[in-house]
């Protein structure tokens, strides 16, 4: 038997290692230790959390286009923390909502909205915001009224018919966070409101997903190496995927340097020898 899925923190914030140990009838084959990093920059905020409370509609009308405004009631509709959705490869649910337009079986709903609002006291503190997010099959996402991605949806007009473009099967592919960065022009000081419409890929799927954070990111600053100890081993992490690392033995001789790590992050062993490290574009 193989475990292809190792559950990781849904909060993960510097470097993570996973180590393989002592196999029971069985011989390693790969790489035995692994690392994992989620290191945002300097001056960076979390403006809406995971785990955070949406409000939420889950019974099968079309809503149209006034959903998605800050003036819209949506007194009526009901709230829960994230992760929301259903079926049995979601876990862990926060919410579990409406497979059903009615009772347990039956018609099946295939399009969900969410909203929720957060309050931002200085836009101008950020250059871009970045949303992290899962969804299960596919969703579109507004900020302000203002349609900002879509994933996982054809282009053009949709309504609550439209379905995703592919299916998302299996818990690897439904708990896949995937990253969208863009301007925070759209950012207003005051509240904001997030806006989701969440689509299916057919008329009988078993399960639906939502989670999303989204994060302030200030304007360029210098990059640094950090450093961390993880068991035996020391890791170095930087933010920006534009550096290499190089390191030398003689921080005197200028042709000394070699490539240390072409991404982050890198591990070594402390005990080795003196090394300095540097990072280079």
């Amino acid at each position: 038997m193989v475990r292809s899925v190792i559950g990781l923190p849904v909060v993960l914030g510097g470097v993570l290692q996973i180590a393989l140990l002592n196999p029971v009838n069985a011989d390693f084959t790969g790489v035995r230790t692994l690392l994992f990093q989620n290191v945002t920059p300097a001056g960076s905020r979390v403006l809406s959390p995971l785990g955070a409370t949406w409000k939420y509609l889950d019974n099968g009308t079309e809503q149209g286009a006034a959903w998605r405004a800050a003036a819209f009631n949506d007194a009526a509709w009901a709230s829960g923390p994230a992760r929301l959705g259903f079926g049995t490869d979601q876990s862990p649910l926060g919410t579990t909502i409406n497979r059903f337009v009615t009772g347990g079986s039956g018609p099946q709903i295939t399009n969900f909205y969410f909203r929720r609002s957060i309050n931002v006291t200085n836009p101008g503190a950020y250059s871009t915001i970045q949303f992290r997010y899962q969804r299960d099959d596919s969703c579109i996402v507004y900020l302000n009224s203002n349609e900002v991605f879509r994933s996982n949806m054809p282009a053009g007009s949709v309504t609550a018919t439209n379905f995703a473009s592919i299916t998302v099967s299996g818990i690897p592919a439904a708990l896949t966070f995937y990253t969208n960065t863009m301007s925070a022009t759209n950012l207003l000081a005051g509240t904001n409101v997030l806006a989701v419409e969440v689509h299916q890929s057919t008329f009988n799927s078993s399960d639906l997903g939502w989670e999303m954070e989204l994060t302030g990111l200030p304007a360029s600053s210098q990059t640094r190496v950090n450093i961390s100890r993880l068991g035996p081993s020391a890791v170095l992490y930087w933010t920006d995927p534009t550096f290499t690392l190089e390191h030398t033995t003689e921080v005197a001789n200028p042709a000394s340097w070699a490539p240390g790590g072409a991404a982050s992050p890198v591990a070594f062993d402390p005990a080795d020898s003196r090394r300095f490290f540097r990072l280079k574009k």
